[in-house]
């Protein structure tokens, strides 16, 4: 995070443009959030389990309302399925939620690469299937 926001910094040095000179205190804020996040990595990782949470909750609250909005000929069920488990998944977290922050992170991190393992050896195979 402090390499990304030092970078971004520069960047903002190099175009010229009113939105980018009035997101310097976003980068500042992802500097010190990376310094923050050096010096009490515990203290991140609970911060992030708790953000993690919160964003899953709010984005199932909004899967089922849009699910119930959808017209009943197209396949809302799946809608309201996909927001009924986020749901869940971000209570269970924010229930168990300083603790949760010792496992949770990793244990996502952990299933984002085995899903994209698979997604690139699925990709293999479709490129080798087409030669």
């Amino acid at each position: 995070m402090i390499i990304a926001g030092v970078a971004e910094v520069f960047s903002a040095f190099q175009v010229k443009s009113w939105a980018n000179s009035c997101s310097g205190p976003a980068r500042a804020l992802y500097i010190i959030a990376g310094c923050v996040t050096f010096e009490n990595p515990l203290l991140a990782a609970a911060l992030l389990t708790l953000i993690l949470g919160a964003s899953l909750v709010a984005s199932g609250i909004m899967r089922i309302i849009l699910a119930f909005s959808m017209k009943q000929e197209t396949p809302w069920i799946w809608i309201l399925l996909s927001g009924v488990i986020t749901l869940l998944l971000g209570l269970l977290i924010l229930a168990h939620w300083p603790v949760s922050s010792l496992y949770i992170l990793g244990l996502f991190l952990g299933i984002d690469l085995i899903m994209a393992g698979a997604g690139w050896i699925g990709l293999g195979f479709g490129l080798h299937r087409g030669r």
